[in-house]
């Protein structure tokens, strides 16, 4: 649904739109629910044709590091990529199990998804994007969501 031309002449949208690519069925439909009682959108898939558009994207953390914040995501899906890229806000539920202190204590989960076949795609993620190579000015989110939250699951 479009709403009125802004001034680039682009159609803003009237609803916000929540992407869970990585939810299980029953918490995809419990999101999907509350989305529908606020006007939201929830998609699962299909990211792609909303590029421009996505105000929350919820992905799911193999591992977590406690030492610098960094969360391990299994990123084969296209759509899970790209929930967690293109979104404002970026949300990452991780299993409170699945901490580990530092980097190298995760170095085997790392070596056994890079030797995995097929080939699989791994993102390591800690925080929005950070820049200061224009002018040496600090910019958040250039090159990703302007927040990250992580939400810890009791096991």
């Amino acid at each position: 649904e479009k709403g009125p031309l802004g001034p680039n002449k682009v159609p803003t949208r009237v609803k916000r739109i929540v992407a869970a690519p990585a939810l299980d069925d029953k918490d995809f439909a419990q999101l999907a629910a509350a989305c529908e009682a606020k006007g939201f959108i929830c998609l699962r898939e299909g990211l792609r044709n909303h590029l421009a558009g996505i105000d929350v994207g919820f992905t799911c953390a193999e591992v977590g590091v406690a030492a610098s914040g960094t969360c391990l995501m299994n990123t084969d899906n296209e759509d899970a990529r790209l929930a967690g890229m293109i979104a404002e806000t970026h949300v990452i539920l991780l299993r409170k199990s699945a901490i580990y202190p530092d980097l190298p204590s995760i170095a085997q989960i790392l070596r056994e998804r890079i030797n995995a076949a097929p080939t699989t795609y791994s993102t390591l993620i800690t925080g929005p994007s950070r820049t200061a190579d224009i002018e040496r000015v600090a910019a958040v989110g250039v090159h990703g969501p302007l927040e990250l939250h992580i939400i810890l699951l009791e096991d």
